[in-house]
Order: C-alpha cells, then sequence, then structure tokens
C-alpha cells in the first residue's frame, strides 16, 4: 500500500492559505487602518477556499488509498505506449487548466470593476482581488508545469479499481458525488500489437460538468485482464 501522500501538496497548499487569511483577519480586526473591510473580506474568501480545498483533498486522499487497496487491474506500460500516454495526458492537463483559469479570471474581473465603484474600501478590495488574481495565474502556471512534469517523469505504473483510477502518478476519482463514468472504449489488441482501454468520466464542478479522458496502453497478455476491468466497472456503475 502507498505511504507517501498523494495529494500532500495540494493540503501544504490548503494550510498555507489558511495562515494567509489568518494573517489578514488578524490584521483587519485589530490594526485601525482603512484597509480593514477589504482585509476581512479577502481574509474570509481564501479561509474559505483554504476549507474548501482541504475537504476535498482530505476526501480524495481517502478513496486513493482504497483504490489502492482494491485493484482491479495493475500494470506497468512501457516505450512507445508510454510516450502516447505522456503526450495525450498533457495535451489534457494544459487545456483544461487553461479553460478554468480564464473562467475565474471572469468572475474576478468583475468584482474587480464592481469594485472601482465603491470608494476607497471598494478600490482597495479591487486592488486585493487583481493581485490574488495574479497569484492565481501564476500558481495555475507552475502546477501546470509540475503536473505535466509529473507526467513525463512516470513509470507508467497504471491502477484501475472500482472507484478510480492511478495513471501516470495522476490520481483520478469518479466515486466523488457527482461523479460518473461516461464511456468505456476497449480497443482490443491485434495480434503482438498493443490495445488501448479508454475511459471517459465527468464530476460536477463550480463552472458544470467537468469531463477526463484517459486513454489506458496495454500488452496484448492482458487482453483477459483489461475486460475484466471493463466488465466489472460496467456492472458497478449500471447498479448505482
Amino acid at each position: 500500500m502507498e505511504k507517501k501522500l498523494q495529494h500532500g501538496t495540494a493540503l501544504t497548499v490548503a494550510g498555507v492559505m489558511a495562515l494567509i487569511a489568518a494573517v489578514m483577519i488578524a490584521v483587519g480586526l485589530v490594526v485601525d487602518t482603512q484597509w480593514n473591510y477589504a482585509l476581512l473580506f479577502m481574509g474570509a474568501f481564501l479561509l474559505v477556499i483554504a476549507v474548501v480545498v482541504f475537504a476535498t483533498f482530505t476526501y480524495q486522499e481517502s478513496v486513493f488509498r482504497k483504490v489502492m487497496r482494491e485493484p482491479l487491474m495493475e500494470l506497468n506500460v512501457t516505450g512507445t505506449d508510454l510516450d502516447k500516454m505522456v503526450q495525450e495526458n498533457s495535451d489534457a492537463i494544459r487545456a483544461q487548466n487553461l479553460l478554468s483559469l480564464i473562467i475565474m479570471l471572469f468572475f474576478f474581473f468583475i468584482i474587480i470593476v464592481v469594485g472601482l465603484f465603491l470608494g476607497p474600501d471598494g478600490r482597495m478590495m479591487s486592488l486585493m482581488m487583481l493581485i490574488i488574481a495574479l497569484i492565481i495565474s501564476l500558481a495555475a502556471y507552475i502546477i501546470t508545469k509540475y503536473r505535466i512534469s509529473k507526467i513525463k517523469r512516470s513509470t507508467g505504473h497504471v491502477v484501475i479499481s472500482r472507484r478510480g483510477a492511478l495513471v501516470h502518478g495522476q490520481f483520478h476519482n469518479w466515486s466523488i458525488p457527482g461523479a460518473r463514468i461516461d464511456k468505456i472504449e476497449l480497443k482490443p489488441s491485434a495480434g503482438t500489437k498493443s490495445g488501448t482501454l479508454v475511459i471517459e468520466y465527468s464530476a460536477l464542478t463550480r463552472t458544470g460538468r467537468n469531463t477526463a479522458i484517459l486513454n489506458i496502453k496495454y500488452p496484448y497478455q492482458y487482453e483477459p485482464h483489461v475486460q475484466y476491468t471493463v466488465s466489472q466497472l460496467q456492472n458497478y456503475y449500471s447498479e448505482k
């Protein structure tokens, strides 16, 4: 069983955000300045985000542990099959993160514009929101680069369970409330050529239903294991 935290970075980030939020709220309550309202607002806003992030990834970590204990199939992808998986996952992460960032920045833009018409406190709030938007943009860039770098360094270890899958060191959880497997497609191996298992799943987010596609290459020797895995996934989700 995995002992290292799969979501340790996210939990650490949540802790740092909560600490910064606490400092902002404390300064807003204790120090008498014209920025009190803005500090309290931004501190509370950041604290809510930190709590949500911590709760979300704590749950994800618990599900990850169950996946590792109850695998349907486990294999190591190598060679050209691994290269293709790396490229496909990297492209998907870039597109998904960029779309999420654009939507988030749009709402920040609205708050910034409204704040400009609310007097000194409002303008200060707009400035704080602009700073946070820049920090989030930088963080999104760093996180994207980190995730892609992690994929490129991956060993091709794949674990598939009824609840989720570990692919390229990334955990995909389709057992959270509102999540579902939308499509399972099996492209069987031909002769000694590798086959492909395609799992498309989606989850509800604040911007709607977010979809992810996993293309998992497998050696022809794994054909019976893959067919068993597909049947188990289909049976499990037909019962939900």
